[in-house]
């Protein structure tokens, strides 16, 4: 899967984790920069919950299938084997709510 660009919301295997890493099948954002996502065979994503989440500056909620958050302190490295099935990209204004939490995050 070559076509991945940042802001894409993927459906991926985390497989099993340990402690607070979200694990098992969800949505994932791309967070990683394209030139990084055409040519390697990983990539960056923060992972969603549909579980309610404490209002942090790291999260910011938006719509995949249900209300979701979007948890961007938790940045995974995933081989794209990991990937499912890409299920839509983030619109204009929700990239630039993750750009800001990314930023908030680590401190950019």
């Amino acid at each position: 899967m070559n076509d991945i660009k940042k802001g894409d919301i993927l459906f991926v295997n985390f497989g099993e984790q340990e402690g607070s890493v979200q694990k098992g099948k969800r949505y994932a954002i791309v967070v990683s920069n394209n030139v990084g996502n055409k040519y390697s065979t990983t990539i960056m994503v923060v992972p969603t919950t549909t579980k309610k989440k404490a209002n942090l500056p790291t999260h910011f909620n938006t719509t995949i299938e249900r209300d979701s958050t979007i948890l961007c302190e938790n940045i995974m490295t995933i081989s794209k084997d990991q990937v499912i099935r890409k299920y839509n990209t983030l619109s204009n204004d929700d990239i630039k709510k993750l750009n800001h939490c990314l930023k908030v995050a680590m401190t950019l």
